[in-house]
């Protein structure tokens, strides 16, 4: 498979910051709303994406506490303080190669 069909088939784009920036983000099991990745973990982890790795700094989830508060529930990294704490500074740098 070359690399446009596979992006076609896996990745949808997302403009990141200016509108000649544009980034890719896996796409969605329509059912689940789960990352079509994630089966019992993830099946790319070595290759996930910028979305995945920035995870979970996604600037959708730092701007709406409701919506971080949903997704903490089911990442224990997200409600305890046994993970590694970030600064602000490396939030925001994290955050920043997140497409979504």
């Amino acid at each position: 498979m070359n690399e446009d069909a596979l992006i076609a088939q896996y990745f949808t784009q997302s403009e990141v910051f200016s509108k000649d920036k544009e980034r890719y983000k896996a796409r969605s099991n329509e059912s689940t709303k789960m990352c079509i990745f994630y089966d019992e973990g993830c099946s790319i982890y070595e290759q996930r994406p910028a979305q995945c790795r920035a995870y979970p700094f996604w600037r959708v989830l730092l701007g709406d506490k409701t919506l971080w508060d949903r997704y903490a529930q089911h990442c224990p990294a997200m409600r305890s303080n046994e993970g590694k704490l970030f600064t602000p500074q490396e939030i925001v740098a994290i955050a920043s190669k997140s497409p979504i």
